[in-house]
């Protein structure tokens, strides 16, 4: 079995022109567990942090070539180092530089000479909250990408809903015409020819005819359907029963040859298209005529007491 290796976090950078404090610092934070790397100026810790990505640096505020600011202001330039966390140590009653640190871009100060103990718990500290906001920040980005994505897939279903809706009013429309000319044959057939043919011409007369005023209600189905939603829909008051009215008087022949028997109760005024809430009833009507009993009774109370 080949053996399991831990994985390596990035060490923690340390960056001081002193030796001294490099080396003590170092061996604190090392007997804490954390690999550590060592540069003796801000020039020196950019180029260390190109090739380790530290998980935190710890620098001091005055060095030779470029100082603790100007190392803050390079990191947080760069996307690579954007957010690591930095501690900058710093004079506890120099305000001015504390100030500027902050500005610069240090995520927190820790005072001179350096308490090693507080400095490992700062530390420690610090990556927590640095790890809770990278959790934070990918989960933004998460969000991001979904919405992006959501968007995406909302425009192309609304380009794609227009593209059908078209498609229906075109093809409605154009079916509307010739098949209005069968329609009315086939029942001028039925009306001349009723009784003076055998049985079976009859019948089949009557498929004809059954099947014309199906065909008629689904292409009206269909231009209802491409007509909802569009710029041309107009939302007035109107009463829900004025459009059942309609509806009825529309359907009256289909209802008659049907013996059903429809009893409404009392309906609201509503805010609605006329034409479209008539089409709504009438297909109601047509569902409750082509699927109900001979003798079924059909009252919609419509969420009315």
């Amino acid at each position: 079995m080949p053996e399991c290796v831990a994985p390596v976090e990035p060490p923690i950078l340390i960056v001081d022109d002193d030796p001294v404090v490099c080396s003590l610092t170092r061996d604190a934070l090392e007997n804490q567990g954390f690999d550590v790397v060592e540069a003796g100026d801000g020039e020196e810790a950019c180029g260390l942090c190109e090739t380790y990505r530290p998980q935190l640096v710890v620098t001091d505020a005055v060095m030779p070539r470029m100082d603790g600011f100007a190392l803050c202001r390079e990191l947080r330039r760069r996307p690579e180092s954007a957010f690591v966390p930095i501690l900058m140590a710093t004079g506890l009653d120099d305000v001015s530089s504390i100030t500027e640190a902050y500005e610069a871009g240090a995520t927190d100060f820790i005072a001179k000479p350096l308490n090693l103990l507080i400095l490992g718990h700062r530390v420690r500290y610090m990556l927590r909250a640095s790890r809770a906001l990278d959790d934070i920040r990918k989960r933004e980005q998460e969000l991001a990408t979904q919405s992006k994505r959501m968007a995406e897939y909302a425009h192309e279903l609304e380009r794609s809903n227009h593209a059908l809706e078209q498609f229906a009013f075109a093809a409605s429309h154009d079916l509307q015409e010739p098949l209005r000319m069968v329609a009315s044959y086939c029942q001028l057939l039925q009306r001349r020819y009723k009784g003076r043919l055998d049985d079976k011409a009859d019948e089949f007369i009557g498929f004809a005819v059954e099947g014309a005023t199906r065909m008629q209600q689904l292409i009206s189905d269909l231009l209802t359907y491409s007509q909802i939603g569009s710029a041309e829909t107009r939302l007035v008051s109107f009463p829900a029963a004025s459009a059942v009215e309609a509806a009825m008087t529309n359907l009256k022949s289909a209802i008659a040859g049907s013996g059903a028997r429809f009893e409404v109760g009392p309906l609201p005024v509503v805010a609605a298209d006329p034409h479209l809430l008539v089409g709504v009833f009438e297909s109601l009507f047509s569902n409750a005529i082509k699927f109900s009993p001979r003798r079924a009774r059909h009252r919609p109370n419509f969420g009315l007491a």
